[in-house]
């Protein structure tokens, strides 16, 4: 049986930067910014402000870059997409309600699906890590991966 030390030991040398990560997370941030400031337009009849850009864009890309780039793209990807849907939802209860009394329902939706992304994306993940792990134990003894 191995130790947790020993385990974390092999499972680094899963984190490679390749050019091909680069360009995917460069991608996934670009279509999340266009599906934002569409959303926002749509919405609100206008571009989003700097802030909420700076803050919103600036959170989902430092979250959701440094994964895919470090070659973990399910987490990262699965990060986007959530937070893609967040703000998809958002929009839509926010244009579905009353304009002269908002609320934070949008927010709050959008807030729990960004969390429920991210927590998808970390439960898949760490299986799709177990699973390379144990097929890379099975092709070192010999045996057939299960």
């Amino acid at each position: 049986m191995r130790s947790a030390i020993v385990y974390y030991e092999t499972t680094m040398h899963i984190v490679q930067v390749s050019i091909r990560s680069i360009v995917t997370a460069v991608v996934a941030v670009l279509v999340f910014g266009i599906i934002f400031v569409v959303g926002h337009y749509a919405t609100w009849s206008s571009f989003p402000d700097a802030r909420l850009t700076r803050y919103y864009i600036g959170m989902v890309a430092v979250l959701g870059i440094v994964p895919v780039v470090l070659g973990l793209y399910r987490l990262g990807l699965v990060f986007i997409a959530g937070a893609s849907v967040g703000w998809i939802v958002d929009c839509v209860v926010s244009a579905a309600g009353d304009p002269l009394r908002p609320t934070m329902q949008a927010g709050m939706y959008n807030l729990f699906i960004l969390v429920l992304g991210a927590l998808a994306a970390i439960v898949m993940e760490v299986a799709h890590q177990k699973r390379r792990h144990g097929e890379r134990n099975a092709e070192s003894s010999g045996r057939t991966p299960a």
